[in-house]
């Protein structure tokens, strides 16, 4: 896993709820296969760097994706309300 691994949220009104969205644009799979992220929210400017007893407030694992060779690959899927 490479790129930018931490990231602000996005404050976004979406189907009339207000939502936090965590784009992670600049991450990048060095290898091809079948993956899922794991996600953790900390506090950052709470958090003492090195501490192990940082407090994760919440934590949470994404569905699975496929990291496609380039020969392999099918092409962008439709985009959807959230992605447009």
């Amino acid at each position: 896993l490479g790129g930018t691994v931490t990231v602000r949220p996005h404050l976004i009104e979406f189907n009339g709820r207000k939502n936090l969205l965590f784009v992670f644009s600049k991450l990048h799979v060095l290898s091809l296969g079948l993956f899922r992220l794991r996600y953790k929210l900390i506090d950052l400017p709470s958090a003492t760097p090195g501490d192990p007893d940082t407090i994760i407030q919440a934590e949470c694992t994404g569905g699975v994706f496929r990291v496609f060779s380039t020969e392999d690959f099918p092409g962008l899927q439709p985009l959807t309300n959230l992605t447009q």
